[in-house]
């Protein structure tokens, strides 16, 4: 009997993760650590989609500290993991012997567990974490401070599943204001769960900005890193930032929209409307050429 706790995970989500994430990307099994390693301390960072999270992480295992990732994300990273351990048992998660499998596998020889947490994965995480062992704790959170373009960032990202320079463009992006609004609106649904989460568990939080990040990844990273790692610090990061013209044009449309329509946006065309606009263009051709 399946109990409202199980986390159920299918083949169609597993072979889909499958097709759609690039070998370079941290879930790959060549980061697995070969070597059982002690667990000294687990680093936690809390992000949304889009708030420089991988960038960071990047930094921390370029840095010898941590392989922090999405390992909580329940639509593709998970699952793939959860096979690859054999954590499923009839198409259930084996709560312990996934976090177990996880310490094994992604702690580094630093001693320290890295773990990305986006606010929608923290109702999956809470029932996990009571499985996780007894180490330090470190929390840092990432935002963003220009949050419009954190929005456009991620429906660009959305759109064409190019989540990060190593994945592929699907598709063509095309310009919606309804999308942008939903996905401020999802932000902030994901804001109010991390809020919510570290409320309930009382927990002290480091906190860092994107914007200040990128203008000095090596005074962010001392803030959360023990002194031991501050002389080696990498500060370059493999993946390419994303923003383009076509971010900034949105940007720039979206605000004005939002500004000038108090938040409604546009109408859009009605198909019918446009319909009858052709038609009537059709039907002057006709005259004239009768004419």
């Amino acid at each position: 009997m399946i109990d409202s706790n199980d986390i159920l995970i299918t083949d169609k989500r597993i072979n889909t993760a499958i097709a759609k994430i690039p070998e370079s990307d941290f879930i790959d099994v060549r980061y697995d650590t070969g070597n059982v390693n002690e667990l000294k301390g687990i680093f936690v960072l809390l992000s949304t989609p889009r708030s420089g999270s991988t960038m960071i992480c990047d930094l921390l295992y370029k840095s010898g500290f941590c392989l922090s990732h999405e390992y909580f994300q329940p639509y593709d990273y998970l699952p793939l993991l959860a096979r690859r351990w054999d954590c499923i048992k009839d198409g259930v998660l084996d709560k312990s012997h996934f976090i177990e499998q996880l310490a094994r596998h992604r702690t580094l020889e630093s001693g320290w567990l890295g773990i990305n947490l986006h606010g929608h994965h923290l109702p999956l995480f809470s029932k996990l974490k009571n499985h996780l062992p007894r180490a330090e704790s470190v929390y840092v959170r990432v935002r963003r401070r220009n949050v419009i373009a954190q929005a456009v960032s991620y429906e660009i990202a959305s759109q064409s599943g190019r989540w990060s320079s190593e994945f592929k463009s699907e598709s063509a992006p095309v310009y919606s204001f309804q999308n942008i609004k939903n996905k401020l609106q999802r932000l902030e649904y994901q804001n109010l769960l991390t809020d919510s989460f570290l409320s309930s568990e009382n927990l002290d939080v480091i906190e860092l900005i994107y914007e200040d990040f990128v203008q000095d990844p090596a005074s962010a990273l001392r803030r959360v890193l023990p002194e031991t790692f501050h002389q080696n610090l990498a500060i370059n990061p493999s993946l390419k930032q994303q923003s383009s013209e076509l971010n900034k044009d949105w940007i720039s449309r979206f605000t004005r929209e939002f500004f000038d329509t108090e938040g409604e946006g546009h109408a859009p065309e009605k198909k019918h409307d446009n319909d009858k606009h052709l038609l009537n263009r059709l039907l002057r051709k006709l005259t004239l050429f009768k004419g």
